[in-house]
């Protein structure tokens, strides 16, 4: 039977988690090619190997770690990276008026923080189609219409995060997690899904930038200090 409570039985998800951990070069880069797509445009590998320079990250190292990632055009530029993207995916992300994608609702909530600004988002309950708003800063979700949302969160360890590649990052994680007007309205979506929990989006909210937060830290250190390596 699938369970649906907003407290979850062992095996589903539970708020906490784990932190991803990809290391300091490697998060570094990460962040630099988020910030770089945000900018509207694919990231070339011109540009992947310049940031990799910058950041003292091996050039190899940088390559492999972001093509299994990463959503890539016929020229090989990066048009989509772990959770942004210019392609057409469910939810709309606009930020500095820059109209972008993501691959998740989940996405929505941390990538803020990680790009530094305010983003309006807009997205669908797919059990009723209704239009869902969100603005959320760096420090928080700012507003919701309507009020009361709720996120449904897949049990896997987000931890598998660290090595999956692109098709296990989608069929895992982001084509289980969606925003929803209530929890009653989620709860009835994932009643007949498997290991599928839905939660207040506050309390989402804290739970996702908490496995990011690893990730932040490292973006947001002094790198003039010296590069550390990844």
């Amino acid at each position: 039977m699938a369970n649906t409570r907003t407290e979850p039985e062992a095996g589903t998800p539970v708020l906490g988690g784990n932190e991803l951990d990809f290391g300091p070069g490697l998060s570094r880069l990460l962040v630099q090619t988020w910030k770089s797509l945000a900018k509207g445009d694919p990231v070339s590998p011109g540009e992947v190997e310049r940031i990799a320079r910058d950041l003292g990250v091996e050039q190899t190292e940088a390559d492999g770690f972001l093509r299994r990632m990463s959503e890539r055009d016929a020229s090989d530029n990066i048009v989509g990276v772990m959770g942004l993207s210019l392609n057409d995916h469910p939810h709309q992300f606009t930020i500095d008026g820059v109209a972008l994608r993501t691959w998740c609702a989940g996405d929505i909530l941390f990538l803020p923080a990680m790009l530094g600004g305010a983003a309006e988002i807009e997205s669908k309950s797919p059990l009723t189609g209704e239009i869902i708003r969100l603005t959320v800063s760096p420090d928080g979700i700012v507003t919701t219409d309507p009020a009361g949302l709720a996120l449904s969160v897949p049990a896997e360890d987000p931890g598998q995060l660290t090595t999956a590649e692109l098709a296990a990052i989608w069929g895992t994680f982001c084509h289980h997690i969606f925003f929803f007007s209530s929890v009653d309205e989620g709860q009835r979506w994932a009643a007949d899904r498997d290991n599928i929990a839905i939660h207040p989006v506050e309390d989402a909210y804290q739970f996702v930038t908490a496995m990011w937060r690893k990730v932040r830290s490292y973006a947001d250190q002094d790198l003039t200090s010296g590069k550390d390596q990844s």
